[in-house]
């Protein structure tokens, strides 16, 4: 992950059953969302947003909007992130708040490929604002 130096806006992981303590020690799948625009949309209470996500398969760039009670936004994987088992294609984002600063979402990819066979899937997870004071 490129930006660890860097303090992320949001963290999370592909694991989002809070009660499994594995998931709550180590987490699965941890990323770091980036916000490097911001700018107040058209739409009550939203923001557009884009930038940088950096997760296990390397950066992808992310645009959509955000509020204190709904994100969605697209990610799309760098060529090096494709071929370390990215998605090919943009992956589309949609959740809803469920407490202060953090998010259940759902993640779609369309026409990937799951167990050898293509298909849309969909996934859950949870992020939530980034809260490592250690970091500047």
């Amino acid at each position: 992950m490129d930006y660890v130096e860097r303090k992320p806006d949001f963290e999370g992981t592909w694991c989002w059953d809070d009660d499994n303590i594995f998931c709550n020690i180590f987490g699965h799948g941890p990323f770091y969302i980036f916000i490097e625009k911001r700018e107040a949309s058209d739409k009550n209470g939203l923001e557009n947003i884009s930038g940088i996500i950096s997760d296990c398969h390397g950066q992808a760039t992310f645009e959509g909007e955000i509020s204190a009670e709904q994100v969605k936004f697209v990610k799309f994987y760098s060529f090096e992130a494709v071929e370390s088992g990215g998605a090919k294609n943009p992956i589309e984002y949609e959740g809803k708040s469920v407490g202060k600063d953090k998010y259940e979402v759902t993640y779609t990819v369309r026409d990937g490929t799951k167990n050898g066979v293509r298909m849309d899937w969909s996934r859950k997870f949870v992020m939530r604002r980034f809260v490592n004071p250690s970091l500047n």
